[in-house]
C-alpha cells in the first residue's frame, strides 16, 4: 500500500514539474513576443537637410460691387491706415496667401506667411507672419517672437479668409487698419484650471498702423490682454477678454499719397470682447450659431498737421 502510494506521488510531482515548464516556455515566448512587437521600428535614412513643413495656400477671390461712392462711404474724423478701404470693385483674388510651418525640434514651431496683393494694377507680396513660439516652456508659459498677429481683440489674430463677411467691422478698419500686426516678442501664460484663463503682453516695434516711426528704439508699442471662457454645456461655449494696446506715432501718414495727413503722438486702445457659440452636442458642422461682438475704445494726443496745417 504504502508502495502504491509513493509511486503515485511521484507521479503527480513529474506532472507538476512539466506543468511548470510548459508555463515557463510560454513566458518566454510571450516575453518575446511583446518585447518585438514594442521595439522601435529602424530609423530610415534621412539626409541632414530633410524638411517636411505643412504648406498651404489660400486663394481668396471675390467680386465687389458698391451702391455708394468712396467719398460718400468715407468715414469722417479718423485718420485711416491704408489697407482701411474697402477695396476696389469688380473681380480679384483679394488677399490671398501661401504659409507654411513645421516644428522645428521639439521646442520650437515655426510659420511663415506671405499674402498676394495687387493694388492699382501692381501685383506684390507682403510678409503677414513670420515667427517661431516655444512648445515646451514649463507652468503653461509660451514664448512667440517675429512678426505676428498679437492677441489683443477676438479677431485681430486670425486672417481676413477666416472671417464670416467679407470685409472687417469698421472698429477694425478704422482703429487697425484691418488687423494689428509687427515685429516683436509676446508672452503668453495658460492657468491650469478648468476654466479656460489665458494672460498675454508682447513688446513691439511699433513699426505698424496704429503706431509709425519704430520709436523708442524700435519698441514704440506694448499690448497686453486677457481671456477666459469655457463649456456651458455640451452644446453651448463663451469667451469673453479684455486687451489694451499702447503706441506711439512718429509721422503716421493718413488719407492722400500724395499728400498725407500726418500724426505724431500717443494713442491707447481698449478692446472688451465676447463671443456664444451654439453647436448641437458640440458638434458645429451640421448646426451652428455664434454671436460675437466687441467694444473699442480709443484715445490719441498729439500733433496732427492735415496737408500743411497743423493743430494739436
Amino acid at each position: 500500500m504504502d508502495k502504491e502510494y509513493t509511486a503515485s506521488i511521484q507521479q503527480l510531482e513529474k506532472r507538476l514539474a512539466e506543468v511548470e515548464q510548459r508555463a515557463k516556455h510560454a513566458k518566454t515566448v510571450a516575453r518575446e513576443a511583446a518585447d518585438a512587437a514594442t521595439a522601435p521600428a529602424p530609423a530610415l535614412p534621412q539626409s541632414a537637410s530633410a524638411f517636411n513643413p505643412a504648406i498651404w495656400l489660400v486663394l481668396n477671390g471675390r467680386y465687389q460691387h458698391f451702391s455708394r461712392s468712396a467719398s460718400e462711404t468715407a468715414i469722417p474724423g479718423f485718420s485711416l491706415g491704408e489697407e482701411a478701404a474697402k477695396g476696389e470693385e469688380g473681380l480679384s483674388l483679394g488677399e490671398s496667401e501661401l504659409g507654411l510651418g513645421a516644428n522645428i525640434d521639439n521646442r520650437f514651431y515655426g510659420r511663415f506667411t506671405a499674402s498676394f496683393v495687387s493694388e492699382d494694377g501692381v501685383d506684390g507680396i507682403e510678409i503677414e507672419e513670420s515667427y517661431i513660439q516655444t512648445l515646451t516652456l514649463p507652468a503653461g508659459l509660451g514664448l512667440k517672437a517675429g512678426r505676428f498677429l498679437p492677441g489683443i481683440g477676438y479677431l485681430n489674430s486670425s486672417h481676413t479668409h477666416a472671417d464670416d463677411f467679407a470685409d472687417r467691422p469698421l472698429p477694425y478698419r478704422t482703429m487697425l487698419n484691418g488687423a494689428y500686426k509687427d515685429d516683436g516678442l509676446e508672452m503668453r501664460w495658460l492657468a491650469p484650471t478648468d476654466l479656460f484663463v489665458e494672460l498675454g503682453a508682447g513688446l513691439l516695434s511699433g513699426g505698424h498702423y496704429p503706431a509709425n516711426g519704430r520709436s523708442h528704439s524700435g519698441t514704440g508699442s506694448w499690448a497686453a490682454f486677457v481671456h477666459i471662457g469655457g463649456d456651458w454645456n455640451w452644446s453651448n461655449s463663451w469667451k469673453a477678454g479684455l486687451s489694451y494696446l499702447d503706441t506711439d506715432a512718429r509721422g503716421r501718414e493718413s488719407g492722400d499719397e500724395d499728400a498725407p495727413d500726418l500724426f505724431s503722438g500717443h494713442s491707447r486702445l481698449w478692446i472688451v470682447d465676447g463671443v456664444w457659440k451654439w453647436a448641437p452636442d458640440g458638434n458645429p458642422y451640421k448646426h451652428n450659431f455664434k454671436l460675437q461682438g466687441e467694444l473699442f475704445l480709443r484715445s490719441e494726443a498729439g500733433e496732427f498737421n492735415s496737408r500743411g496745417n497743423s493743430s494739436a
